[in-house]
């Protein structure tokens, strides 16, 4: 499948976003993944399988630095609570920018810290048709707040997982659910954060069947 790339201008920043194109004919939909804490530095390679599979599915998935909107290579605590504002923000202006662009909503999918971004910001934007959740949740003491309307949600977590613990996927379900989203959820009971290969494709590939669903509904309301 090629690669192109794609340079935007964000609040004043350089963003790149290494988009890879599907296979054969037609208007494909747009899937941006999100890296986490570790930048593209730690999760580049998971990011690009994940992009070759979509792309293999028929999806134009666009991996996005965004920390490129504050010159960062990877997350820390100090730094996590300095820009993540900035970084969800810089997010809903990158879907923004690419559902006009498509004329339609997008998707996100979120890996660990991206997810707990990518549902963020879809709680900001209707421009996010879609979000997959991988590694990621919602912190146990934001769930009782009153959710916003969210868009269909799927949520991939390792049950064995000890740097996002398994609750935190399960209070997003709920908040999700709550909120009257469609959510949908799969555990992998002896999965850690980083999933192993035949997980790993399996979530790639519910995550491909999520949005062919979910963004086609939303294509055609």
């Amino acid at each position: 499948m090629p690669r192109t790339v794609d340079h935007l201008q964000i609040f004043g920043h350089h963003v790149r976003v290494d988009v890879h194109e599907p296979d054969g004919e037609g208007r494909p939909h747009t899937v941006l993944l999100l890296h986490g804490a570790g930048g593209l530095l730690g999760d580049g390679a998971l990011l690009r399988r994940a992009g070759r599979n979509l792309s293999a599915h028929g999806f134009r998935a666009c991996v996005v630095h965004y920390f490129n909107t504050t010159s960062t290579l990877f997350a820390t605590h100090s730094n996590v609570r300095e820009h993540a504002a900035r970084w969800q923000a810089a997010l809903v202006e990158i879907a923004q920018n690419y559902a006009r662009a498509a004329r339609e909503p997008v998707g996100l999918l979120g890996y660990s810290f991206g997810g707990f971004l990518a549902v963020g910001a879809s709680r900001e934007t209707s421009r996010i048709g879609a979000v997959a959740v991988l590694g990621g949740g919602l912190p146990a003491e934001h769930e009782p707040l009153l959710p916003a309307p969210l868009p269909p949600l799927l949520v991939l977590h390792g049950g064995q997982d000890d740097r996002v613990p398994v609750e935190c996927a399960d209070a997003l379900v709920r908040m999700g659910r709550r909120a009257g989203a469609v959510v949908e959820s799969v555990v992998y009971p002896n999965e850690g954060h980083s999933l192993r290969t035949r997980a790993e494709r399996d979530a790639f590939d519910r995550a491909a069947e999520f949005f062919a669903a979910r963004l086609e509904a939303g294509a055609h309301r």
